[in-house]
């Protein structure tokens, strides 16, 4: 048995630490397998990076196919796309620094490329020269399909937060990204990822944006109940202590079967149970948990607007099958008239405190929610 904690959050998992997922699993596994486009999106901290990673590891002995991974949540500029995308497609590809640098001459037309080697072997990469942006955008997006054509290989590049190149200022960057697309071969395949549906939704779903209908769309949704209790049960046991089942179906109750806040919430738990987890253990979890977290969120709390506030207390206490708008919750809550209210959502849905959810909204912070129902409930 293991004495190390067994649950981790806020850090890409795969193997024994992913849960579940068989059906997305092999549902992407056929795609890439097909070379069929796909579109993922799902509310933040679901596991969706986790998910890729994990079929990439699935695939990995899959002797004609490469596997790429691009994160697009920093980029601010098509500079920054092309310098981003050239840094992961070459590392994915190129096992040594003595194979990158033949990758490198052979497959890059315009950009001249900067290669760093470390003491330890390890290497990363950066461009020396770009040329116009155009140019270089061609360049580097043609290089998968140089290298399928060149080595019989096919090749799948996952792009996640690939909602951000629609905020970058200069909005032709998505067209210019699907016309190129567009002239590959069903060699190459795209995975799409992003946590933010709404614009996703846009991008894919639009007849008047570039990318509508550009693949199949596989919204994540929660993991079975059931799968998610054996998950925790069994981490529990495997390590050097134990919890019964009703305990680890009250964990995932309290936090909604998010696997993010299931995962943080177990890990605090286990740290502070003794052989066997109690119900007391849970209790104090939490409170550890909010105590912790309550610095952040008081300062969230203290700028918002009174109206802003009464709307987070009313999404955090009233219930889910009764909506925002319903004369019962504008009453209870103190809630002010609804076009003050649609504001005060607005406010709160531009910075990110709630999100839009079966033609209501909640909260996105779990632990932000129950904070708010301990101090106010």
């Amino acid at each position: 048995m293991s004495t190390t904690n067994p649950f981790l959050f806020g850090v890409i998992v795969s193997g024994k630490d992913f849960c579940n997922r068989e059906d997305e699993i092999n549902e992407l596994k056929r795609d890439i397998q097909n070379g069929q486009n796909t579109i993922i999106y799902s509310p933040r901290r679901y596991g969706k990076t986790s998910l890729i990673f994990e079929v990439f590891r699935q695939l990995s002995d899959e002797k004609n196919l490469n596997t790429v991974y691009v994160n697009l949540y920093s980029i601010l500029s098509e500079t920054d796309f092309v310098e981003t995308y050239h840094r992961a497609l070459f590392k994915s590809l190129a096992k040594s620094p003595q194979t990158v640098f033949k990758l490198l001459s052979q497959y890059l037309k315009s950009i001249r490329p900067k290669v760093t080697v470390n003491p330890d072997g390890a290497f990363d990469l950066g461009i020396d020269f770009m040329p116009e942006i155009d140019e270089a955008l061609t360049d580097i997006m043609d290089v998968p399909l140089r290298y399928a054509e060149k080595t019989g290989k096919n090749i799948t590049i996952a792009f996640d937060e690939f909602q951000q190149i629609s905020c970058i200022q200069n909005r032709s960057l998505e067209k210019k990204i699907r016309n190129i697309i567009q002239e590959q071969s069903n060699k190459i395949s795209y995975i799409f990822l992003g946590s933010k549906h709404h614009i996703m939704e846009e991008m894919f779903s639009n007849p008047n944006r570039p990318f509508y209908r550009a693949g199949k769309h596989l919204p994540l949704k929660k993991i079975d109940r059931r799968n998610m209790t054996d998950f925790v049960v069994e981490k529990f046991n495997k390590s050097e202590k134990s919890i019964p089942k009703n305990l680890a179906e009250h964990i995932i109750d309290l936090v909604d079967n998010h696997p993010y806040y299931v995962q943080h919430y177990s890990h605090v738990i286990w740290d502070i149970s003794e052989k066997k987890v109690n119900k007391e253990n849970l209790e104090r979890a939490l409170n550890y948990t909010l105590s912790r977290e309550s610095a952040v969120f008081l300062e969230i709390w203290d700028r918002l607007r009174l109206n802003q506030k009464k709307t987070l207390v009313a999404l955090a206490l009233k219930d889910k099958n009764e909506g925002i708008f319903s004369q019962a919750i504008l009453k209870h809550f103190s809630l002010p008239p609804v076009s003050s209210l649609q504001k005060s959502l607005k406010a709160l849905y531009d910075q990110e405190l709630i999100e839009k959810a079966a033609g209501d909204y909640r909260i996105v912070d779990l632990f932000f929610k129950l904070w708010i129902k301990t101090t106010w409930g």
